[in-house]
């Protein structure tokens, strides 16, 4: 997850999406522990960077590699 520190006030805040916060079942109010991995200064400048990306090590799945459809082999009525 990505998030962007916001000023309020003489501070600076995070906001954190509620869907975050459900998964690790945490309401307004609560001490969570965070850490930070690294500030990210230009958000696209890692976009060429395949490696980064979700599921790079995985297969892609080619049309070519899909099997033919078996349609033809029984008769539709």
């Amino acid at each position: 997850m990505q998030a962007k520190l916001r000023p309020v006030g003489n501070s600076v805040g995070l906001t954190i999406p509620a869907s975050e916060l459900k998964t690790i079942s945490a309401k307004a109010g609560d001490v969570i522990e965070l850490e930070i991995k690294r500030v990210v200064r230009h958000v696209r400048a890692d976009w060429n960077n395949a490696a980064l990306w979700q599921g790079a090590d995985e297969e892609p799945m080619l049309l070519k590699n899909v099997p033919e459809p078996s349609l033809d082999e029984h008769e539709w009525e």
